[in-house]
């Protein structure tokens, strides 16, 4: 969550999520002037940049509403056989891996 990582260094949320936007808009932007209308385009990102259909997926969407935008996110957990609620709905594909050990042992 981008409000959590706001406090550390003495950031201002409110600043951290301008910035945040801010970034996501101009990279939406790029991709909308780069991409080649018949032709595929692979843009990689941090999955906070797209998440759930937010940052840059927003405002491709707001552009070109019927974009076909395809997302995919990678998550960590203990149990590999399904995935958490919590994760439900991150992106489009969701590849599920291991939880790394914790740091200290």
């Amino acid at each position: 969550d981008i409000m959590a990582m706001a406090g550390h260094g003495g950031v201002k949320p409110e600043n951290l999520a301008a910035a945040q936007a801010l970034k996501d808009a101009a990279m939406a932007n790029s991709i909308l002037r780069s991409r080649l209308p018949e032709a595929g385009y692979l843009h990689l990102n941090g999955s906070y940049h797209s998440q759930r259909g937010e940052g840059i997926v927003w405002y491709l969407r707001r552009e070109v509403p019927h974009l076909r935008i395809m997302t995919i996110a990678t998550v960590a957990q203990g149990e590999l056989g399904s995935l958490e609620a919590a994760s439900h709905g991150l992106a489009d594909f969701v590849l599920v891996v291991p939880q790394p050990p914790e740091a200290g042992r």
